[in-house]
């Protein structure tokens, strides 16, 4: 997937379905039954799941009357929730060096997590990545700072945070040290 061609009609569903499947069939294969070739692939092929989630009541523990969740979270799986809010999709595990889900300027990004509403339209998209290579937040920061409008976020503790918007979609850039 190329993030710079990300659009609000991007169907999550659709691009997770064949990896969850895939994932699905990993996890109940009998590994006993599996050569070295077989298990090495296994064990080299990234997982995925997919998560319901919910709308809960906060009950004052938040600054928010509500907040959304998995409803397969430890906290949450005895609520009741206020209702269905939709489906989180996202890399269990993968190969830091291998894997590639998304690409944006160039950079590749070999975990991410996504989120759809029950009707089925986009809510958010977290790419993670870890790298060696200094020049990967450089093009990202560059791309988006030529490409979109920038945000004025207010910094809450030296996050660091930096944010731009176009029309369709916010962005936001940390980079962890």
């Amino acid at each position: 997937m190329i993030l710079e061609k990300l659009d609000r009609t991007f169907n999550a569903s659709k691009f997770y379905g064949p990896k969850i499947k895939r994932s699905e069939e990993l996890l109940h294969a009998d590994v006993k039954s599996m050569d070295k070739k077989e298990l090495k692939e296994v064990f080299e092929t990234a997982i995925f799941k997919k998560d319901t989630l919910a709308i809960f009541n906060s009950e004052g523990s938040l600054p928010t009357l509500f907040y959304i969740e998995s409803t397969a979270a430890w906290g949450t799986r005895k609520l009741k929730p206020v209702k269905d809010f939709g489906y989180r999709y996202t890399t269990v595990s993968y190969n830091e060096e291998k894997d590639t889900l998304a690409v944006l300027n160039g950079v590749s990004f070999p975990a991410l997590t996504m989120a759809e509403d029950k009707n089925g339209e986009l809510v958010y998209l977290y790419a993670l990545k870890t790298s060696k290579n200094k020049d990967d937040f450089q093009n990202i920061y560059n791309y988006l700072q030529n490409s979109f409008t920038k945000l004025t976020l207010q910094d809450d503790a030296g996050s660091g945070i930096k944010g731009w918007e176009n029309k369709d979609f916010y962005y936001f850039l940390h980079k962890k040290k």
